[in-house]
């Protein structure tokens, strides 16, 4: 599976910030998700990523077979980089 993934490499981390930095641990629990086991834990299950940020996780569980899927911030910024994750997987 691949999927293109939009961040900001130059943003921060300072506290509203953070969401436009894919950081490891996202890519790692993407990693997990796209896993035979983590496709049986999500397949057919309704997924809310709280504090999505660029949303890797929530958007490989879409792509995944999740029933619905649902990525939120807190951070207009980062939503509308949400928003172009989204759009981008959506076209692939």
């Amino acid at each position: 599976m691949t999927l293109e993934i939009f961040s900001s490499p130059t943003a921060c981390t300072d506290f509203d910030l953070t969401g436009q930095i894919l950081w490891p641990v996202s890519n790692l629990l993407g990693h997990f998700l796209a896993s035979k086991i983590g496709q049986a834990r999500i397949r057919h299950q309704r997924i809310v990523e709280l504090g999505a940020g660029c949303g890797l996780p929530g958007l490989v569980a879409a792509t995944l077979q999740a029933e619905h899927v649902i990525l939120t911030d807190g951070n207009e910024v980062v939503m509308d980089l949400l928003q172009k994750n989204i759009d981008s997987c959506l076209q692939q």
